[in-house]
């Protein structure tokens, strides 16, 4: 987002991981369950970085929903896997990409839901990687330093080392301020490439290894209404409703309370199975029920439909 935080840092005795255990670490202080928590699904009370992960070899199992910490040399990566080198652009690993074609660097993340965010200075640059059919600007995710904002659509191609993935949904940044204005990196490849490989992090080799999984070949998820929710007091609610898309069409606005689904509670219900439903089939009918800002209920149908 376009935000500034204030950081500041503590020592924490002790840092435990499953049965691994670090000692004296000092921990960067920051607004995690304002920023990233409120839009992740689930609640969030911080994220475990470089200090971390450069002390030992670890596996991201995608598929079976589990992450390994191992000592370094150790839980090598499967015959066969992809190695890929990595450089640190200051903690964050950046790799050599291909978009549509173009060569450039990419960072990586898994802490991104999103497949790859493409960075405001090579769109610019480089236009034709940017869909002509590509949605309006909306918000695209929210962070630290609040919602970065950009557009949607399909990039044609995206190769990572011998794997090129094709029509991508992908998020376009227009964001100036912030991680995504960095002039030096082409994208910012999340969870939405990677869940697809098992991936294997050895820091110390600086290399990642990825080994296609059951879901490489996985239709990706797409969602369907064009809401950006987050979470408030228990209460999913709108932080935007993309011009052109379902929700807007709905109605729907910002700080709209969705309090009811399918005629269900909406209390107890976390982001990430809003998220699941209205990645539902086209033409799907769902019933909600808002609370707009003024305190006024009204019901609602939300239609869902392809909009890339």
């Amino acid at each position: 987002g376009n935000k500034t935080e204030t950081i500041s840092f503590a020592k924490i005795a002790s840092l435990g991981i499953g049965s691994a255990t670090l000692k004296d670490q000092y921990f960067a202080i920051l607004p995690v369950r304002a920023g990233f928590s409120v839009a992740g699904g689930a609640p969030l009370d911080g994220l475990i970085g470089f200090e971390v992960l450069s002390r030992f070899t670890t596996t991201f199992d995608y598929a079976g929903k589990k992450l390994t910490l191992a000592m370094p040399g150790t839980n090598a990566p499967a015959p066969g896997a992809d190695i890929i080198p990595f450089v640190f652009n200051n903690t964050i690993p950046q790799i050599p990409c291909q978009l549509d074609a173009v060569s450039a660097n990419c960072s990586v993340d898994t802490g991104s839901r999103v497949a790859i965010s493409v960075l405001t200075k090579f769109s610019t640059d480089h236009p034709s990687v940017v869909p002509s059919d590509a949605s309006a600007v909306g918000v695209n995710g929210f962070g630290i330093g609040g919602p970065a904002l950009g557009r949607v659509g399909r990039l044609a191609s995206l190769q990572i080392g011998n794997t090129t993935l094709t029509n991508v949904i992908a998020d376009f940044s227009a964001q100036n301020k912030g991680y995504f204005a960095n002039p030096f990196i082409a994208g910012n490849i999340g969870g939405g490439v990677w869940r697809r490989f098992t991936v294997v992090f050895d820091y110390a080799k600086q290399t990642m290894a990825l080994t296609p999984n059951a879901d490489f070949s996985a239709a990706q998820p797409q969602d369907r209404s064009g809401l950006f929710l987050i979470e408030q007091a228990g209460v999913p609610v709108v932080l935007d409703a993309r011009p052109n898309t379902p929700g807007a069409q709905a109605g729907l606005a910002r700080g709209d309370a969705i309090t009811t689904i399918n005629k269900a509670s909406t209390a107890g219900m976390d982001l990430q199975q809003i998220r699941t439903l209205f990645m539902g089939p086209a033409g799907t009918s769902i019933p909600l029920t808002v609370k707009s800002k003024d305190g006024q209920t009204r019901d609602v149908t939300l239609v869902l439909r392809d909009y890339l």
